[in-house]
């Protein structure tokens, strides 16, 4: 008989999700910078020492800039400080964080910025506003999702943190969407990673010899052979 580890294709439990949301959280309270300042820095050194996390901001960059009201008849921002963009992206910063512990580098931002399945792009004859608010629904359930699989306790300390982040806006609960966004694309790829192993492993059991197996079987159970 082909044996499995128990855990060989176990997806991160709750329990894991909730150990990695303690480790960041304690980690964005380290000193006495806020926790946005404490991020953007996190962002900034990690986009200076990797392409895989240039290519990672970038991607959810664009998605960020989808989420701001604009002025339909001058296409400017409303919002000149781009409170919607940063709490977003500094979700998305704290999920990368949140997945490199969850995941141990099996699961990377590289691979997510490339295979993470893409949000609306604009459509000819579509409406710019109407395409925005379907990028926002989107974004927000992906997010819903993500957060589902860390968990209630690791939600509230989320919340608790966007609060923290972006305290004066009410596109603060685009934190936890960018979050659990990037930790959904995470546990998409993981999966998939795992049904390839596992495929793999099916693949040698003709190698096994089964009449040695089941003699041994019998054996040990002490029953006679069948005639």
């Amino acid at each position: 008989m082909i044996q499995f580890q128990s855990d060989q294709f176990q997806p991160p439990q709750e329990s894991d999700y909730l150990a990695a949301v303690f480790g960041v959280n304690n980690q964005l309270h380290s000193d006495e910078a806020n926790v946005h300042a404490v991020i953007a820095n996190y962002a900034n050194q990690r986009r200076e020492s990797s392409i895989s996390m240039v290519r990672f901001f970038d991607r959810f960059g664009n998605i960020g800039l989808g989420l701001e009201d604009f002025d339909s008849q001058t296409g400017e921002f409303v919002d000149q400080n781009l409170n919607a963009a940063n709490a977003f992206m500094d979700g998305v910063a704290t999920g990368a964080m949140i997945i490199n512990t969850v995941h141990k580098g099996q699961v990377t931002v590289g691979a997510i910025a490339d295979r993470m399945t893409a949000f609306d792009n604009r459509e000819d004859g579509v409406d710019a506003i109407e395409l925005r608010y379907k990028l926002v629904n989107q974004v927000v359930d992906r997010g819903g999702q993500g957060l589902a699989l860390m968990g209630p306790i690791a939600g509230d300390i989320l919340h608790s943190l966007e609060r923290e982040d972006a305290p004066d806006t009410s596109q603060s609960y685009l934190f936890r969407a960018g979050c659990g966004a990037v930790v959904l694309a995470a546990a998409g790829i993981y999966r998939a990673i795992d049904q390839v192993k596992f495929t793999k492993s099916l693949a040698g059991a003709h190698d096994f010899d089964w009449s040695q197996g089941l003699e041994r079987l019998v054996a040990a159970t002490n029953l006679p052979p069948a005639e």
